[in-house]
């Protein structure tokens, strides 16, 4: 199954790494340098070995996902979405998870 997550923040990792044991997980991250991280080094726990993820900080690359996980601060979820207006077949699930003190 195809997964994306929005924020590669320690959550969307947390999940991502999970999620790519079994999946094909795309991450969505705004910052450019994590970006580049994840796609030369993969997610790694601990001592455990790297997954691959495709990491990107262009949304239409996380489109035609089955399950949309969204690591962001409450206040940022409608931004995060506005791309995926119109975009997601209507059968994705969408999760959010919210990421942040005093959410």
């Amino acid at each position: 199954m195809r997964i994306g997550i929005i924020g590669a923040g320690a959550i969307g990792t947390l999940f991502g790494y999970k999620l790519a044991a079994t999946n094909e997980v795309a991450m969505l991250e705004v910052r450019r340098e994590i970006v580049a991280t994840i796609n030369r080094e993969g997610l790694r726990l601990g001592d455990g070995a790297a997954r691959r993820v495709g990491a990107t900080s262009d949304p239409r690359e996380v489109f035609g996902v089955a399950a949309l996980f969204i690591f962001v601060r409450a206040t940022d979820t409608l931004r995060a979405l506005r791309p995926f207006v119109g975009e997601l077949n209507p059968s994705t699930a969408i999760v959010s998870l919210q990421n942040g003190i005093g959410n």
